[in-house]
């Protein structure tokens, strides 16, 4: 099990200074695309319980690894560019990334290219097959390897690895 970005969505800061702050910043050095059968009934049922914002925000994060893609499974790490790895920064090549920079469906297959979600929830989002494969791609076929969490409020820094964020936080804090 690692961390993917419906988990970020429930993250808060544990320091008491902080007051439970989100969303957490994330600092990804690997992060992977695996792909994962889609499910639009529970994406439409998880789309409410989300704070869009922040998986807007958290999209635009690890979307610099994700700067390429392909079929497959994927693994893109910070400073890597072979073999359709991205490298921190870099920007697809195919232009399918929207202006917005945020999961786009695209193809006859509905599989999502790119990693492009709508700065809002769209209206009757549950009839929406294209909405629902973007989010669905970012919420659950996007997982954050290696890097870190920080906090906005604090600065705290909760280091991920192997998919795991460490949350655990000193008596002290």
């Amino acid at each position: 099990m690692t961390m993917k970005l419906i988990t970020h969505n429930m993250l808060t800061s544990n320091v008491r200074a902080a007051n439970h702050a989100f969303p957490l910043r994330i600092e990804a050095t690997v992060v992977e695309r695996r792909a994962r059968e889609f499910n639009g009934e529970f994406i439409a049922r998880m789309i409410p319980k989300l704070e869009w914002g922040a998986l807007v925000s958290a999209v635009g994060w690890v979307k610099p690894l994700l700067g390429r893609s392909g079929a497959g499974d994927q693994r893109m790490e910070e400073g890597v560019g072979e073999g359709g790895i991205a490298k921190s920064g870099d920007i697809a090549e195919s232009g399918n990334i929207a202006e917005s920079g945020d999961i786009a469906a695209s193809g006859d297959s509905g599989e999502v290219s790119e990693l492009v979600v709508p700065p809002e929830v769209v209206t009757d989002y549950e009839k929406d097959d294209t909405f629902l494969r973007a989010a669905h791609t970012a919420l659950l076929e996007i997982e954050v390897l290696e890097g870190k969490l920080i906090c906005p409020v604090t600065g705290r820094e909760y280091p991920i690895s192997k998919g795991i964020p460490n949350m655990l936080i000193g008596e002290d804090e």
